[in-house]
Formats: C-alpha cells, structure tokens, sequence
C-alpha cells in the first residue's frame, strides 16, 4: 500500500476534473480513480490505485498516444505547488534505481524522470 497519498480535492485541484472511479461504493483509497485533463492540445490521462501503489499515465496529441508510463508499488505521492508549477510528484521505495517521477500540469505539461547511476 502507498504509504502517503493527496487528499481527493488535492488531485481534483490538480487535474481540474472530477475523477471516473471504477466502485463508486468503495472509498478512494481502495478503488481505481482516473482523472483526465486537457492541457495545450494533450490529453493526460492518470489512473491511480492507491492501496496498491499502481499509477498508469497516458499522454495523448491529436489522438495519438505518446507516452505511456505504468508504476506499480510506489512508494508515495503528492501535490507539489510552487512558483507557478503544479505536479503531481511520484517516489519509489529506498531500495528502488529510478528517481522521483514528476507529472507538471501546469504552467505546461512537464514529464520529469529517469533512474540513478550506480
């Protein structure tokens, strides 16, 4: 299970979207959210499931999908907001080779991620 995760107005803030959830009977935590939001001419598509740790990212241009992004187990995630950028910041356990993934929504969309040297 994700050990911290956004409070659902954060991520609604964010996306600028009310969310599709799969069990509307279950509570966030332990259903699939998906949020999607249009930005410049890209369609984000982020689908999260919290006790599993799971985000699935789809970036899409015209219709055209050009990135397609799966993390299962990670660590944590939030809501960073300063100096005009909004993202959505994903970590991986302490164990894990890959730095810290960044979803930047605004002031444009901004994909930061990569993994460290050994």
């Amino acid at each position: 299970m994700i050990e911290d995760f956004p409070e659902n107005h954060e991520l609604i803030w964010l996306f600028e979207s009310e969310p599709e959830i799969l069990n509307p009977q279950e509570p966030w935590l332990f259903n699939t959210i998906t949020f999607k939001t249009q930005r410049n001419g890209l369609e984000v598509v982020c689908s999260i499931l919290p006790s599993y740790g799971d985000l699935s990212l789809r970036l899409s241009l015209q219709e055209t999908e050009i990135v397609a992004v799966d993390f299962f187990r990670i660590r944590r995630s939030s809501i960073r907001n300063e100096k005009g950028c909004e993202a959505l910041v994903v970590e991986f356990g302490e164990a894990s080779d890959f730095k810290t993934f960044e979803l930047q929504l605004k002031p444009h969309v901004h994909l930061s991620w990569g993994n460290h040297f050994l």
